[in-house]
């Protein structure tokens, strides 16, 4: 029962959908957006959006972050799903199953050797509405961004 679970959760079903935005391209009008089927393991290019609708709604509309971002994991509750099955603890389930799915998220960047940050200023409302969710029965809740860093400085594993 465990074996397709790719990462721990507080529940027995999974409450967090993945929305993968590459931003390779810093020269490019629009962006892919592609789901992570989480019960065919596999990535589903589902749309694209224009770039700057896409920054605007994550905030970084003229920022320097614009620059130097390389991928955007939106993490959204499907509030519909956890609520059938764990009323309103579902919620809470939900949050501890993004934070837990984000931090590994992020370690796995770190090893390797990509930048991560936590992101919270994005819009809500206008981002839901470019991944195609309503807000009532699912919503962005955690956004990670990950970068190619041009130098991470000297780790422990630089000095051996």
């Amino acid at each position: 029962m465990l074996n397709k679970r790719a990462y721990p959760a507080a529940g027995c079903i999974v409450a967090v959908d993945f929305w993968i935005l590459p931003l390779t391209d810093n020269h490019a009008s629009m962006y892919s957006i592609s789901h992570y089927n989480h019960d065919e393991h596999k990535l589903e290019e589902t749309g694209a959006v224009e770039r700057s609708l896409l920054l605007s709604a994550l905030g970084l509309r003229h920022s320097r972050w614009e620059s130097v971002l390389s991928l955007v994991v939106a993490q959204t509750i499907n509030i519909k799903r956890i609520f059938e099955k764990y009323q309103q603890r579902g919620y809470r389930f939900a949050l501890i199953e993004a934070g837990l799915s984000a931090m590994l998220l992020c370690q796995a960047a770190t090893a390797f050797r990509l930048a991560s940050l936590a992101w919270g200023g994005f819009y809500d409302s206008q981002l839901d509405a470019i991944l195609g969710l309503d807000g009532a029965n699912g919503s962005t809740t955690h956004i990670p961004f990950f970068s190619y860093a041009a130098d991470h400085g000297n780790s422990a594993r630089d000095d051996k």
